[in-house]
């Protein structure tokens, strides 16, 4: 008897415990947290299916060894427009809000990025065949040349706006905008297919500056009052460099590894393995950018309430959670089907390598949401040894791992990497206690 009330009991308590689930995940979706980081992941989702088409377009009609090539050139054009912001679009998030003068703040910062990115466009190009030897061809054709700085300058100027829309609450706008651009990149490769590596960097530049146009339209017509001028305001300028001066050292460290690895792949392995780490490694980056999404919405309400971030980075890991889980299921269970859609050669050569960093992102979400504590809190020492450590690891392991077993040896760095800042982070941080 007594076992069979026993028994009753918990099958009485089943539904009360579903409910008790149910709820608390209902009160997940109703955070703002949620809401702005939704939105975030909505852009990313779609833009991802997009993205996917894209590769998928460009997988089809070219080389792999010009689909490596492009990875390279994307991701040098990438970590030039990093390196020319200066950590002012941080600085935008923090501080745009509390701003009395923000097209003079929005102008600064895009003007700044503008400035930097043509710069350090020169810079590099000069010494291509010093820190880019796969890539140096392209000091050989003005086209190539104008492409690339144009790429450059343009993702420089449009990652500020793009925090700007987050700022200004304006995320289904940006889905529109990233959602138009593109459509007008997947349409122009597919017009610009026979002229090869050419017609995919020629697509890319022409969806930028649409997205660009469009982008300053929308805004002018959606928030009042919205004129910047490609102007740098000093006092603005120095304002934002004192917060954003370790800012940007931290973030130049931080995605260091994001940005470089392409461009080591085909160095150290090749233009064809460099494709075959590409399509894994933007199928992978979808999975980033929901992650960063959460960051980047805890980033903005903790900055607004300090004293509560303990609460909403709990609240974030919930959620990051609860997003991850099905995600890295089914790409542990589907990758070579995935990855089929690119071709057989895809299916086979990048497989593993998406799964091992499918797994990554377990770790990473917890350690991400603690950089960014670290940058709420203005604590930006240890948010430097924090990023100086992942990139130290992410590249040292990948490196030497991918010498020796090939690119899947870059997912096992990365892998270790997380894991082992989990482990040093929880023994300090714990966002539940």
């Amino acid at each position: 008897m007594r076992g069979e009330n026993t028994e009753a009991t918990r099958i009485n308590h089943r539904p009360a415990l579903l409910r008790h689930l149910i709820g608390k995940v209902r009160e997940l979706l109703k955070e703002p947290i949620f809401i702005s980081a939704f939105n975030l992941m909505t852009n990313g989702g779609i833009t991802a299916v997009l993205g996917f088409l894209f590769i998928i377009v460009i997988t089809r009609l070219f080389l792999p060894s010009d689909v490596g090539i492009y990875s390279a050139i994307i991701s040098a054009a990438g970590l030039l427009a990093l390196f020319s912001r200066f950590g002012f679009d941080i600085g935008l998030i923090r501080f745009l809000p509390s701003s009395r003068d923000p097209n003079g703040f929005v102008g600064t910062c895009q003007s700044t990025a503008l400035v930097g990115s043509l710069a350090l466009s020169i810079v590099f190009l000069s010494g291509m065949s010093i820190w880019a030897p796969s890539l140096s061809f392209i000091t050989d054709d003005l086209a190539f040349v104008v492409m690339f700085v144009v790429l450059t300058a343009a993702t420089a100027v449009l990652y500020i706006q793009h925090n700007y829309y987050i700022v200004m609450r304006l995320t289904r706008q940006l889905i529109f905008r990233d959602v138009l651009r593109d459509a007008i990149k997947i349409s122009s490769v597919v017009l610009l297919a026979p002229l090869g590596l050419s017609g995919i960097l020629g697509a890319s530049v022409a969806a930028l500056i649409a997205s660009f146009i469009i982008a300053n339209m929308f805004l002018r017509r959606t928030v009042p009052g919205y004129r910047p001028r490609l102007a740098i305001k000093g006092d603005i300028a120095r304002s934002l460099a004192k917060y954003s001066a370790n800012n940007y050292v931290a973030g130049m460290i931080g995605s260091a590894p994001y940005l470089l690895l392409p461009i080591l792949v085909v160095n150290i392995q090749g233009a064809e393995q460099g494709a075959y780490f590409f399509v894994a490694w933007s199928i992978a980056t979808v999975i980033f950018i929901a992650i960063d999404a959460i960051s980047t919405s805890f980033f903005a309400a903790g900055s607004q309430s300090v004293e509560e971030t303990r609460r909403i980075a709990l609240r974030s890991l919930k959620i990051a959670y609860l997003i991850l889980a099905p995600i890295v299921a089914c790409i542990l269970l589907f990758a070579p089907n995935l990855l089929g859609m690119f071709g057989g050669e895809y299916s086979v050569n990048s497989s593993d390598l998406l799964m091992v960093l499918a797994v990554c992102t377990i770790p990473m979400a917890f350690n991400d949401l603690y950089a960014n504590t670290k940058r709420i809190k203005n604590e930006m020492r240890l948010l430097i040894l924090y990023n100086l450590t992942m990139a130290v690891g992410i590249l040292g392991l990948g490196t030497m791992l991918m010498s020796q077993i090939g690119i899947i040896g870059v997912g096992i760095g990365f892998l270790l990497t997380e894991v082992f800042l989990t482990i040093v982070i929880s023994r300090k941080w714990k966002p539940w206690s």
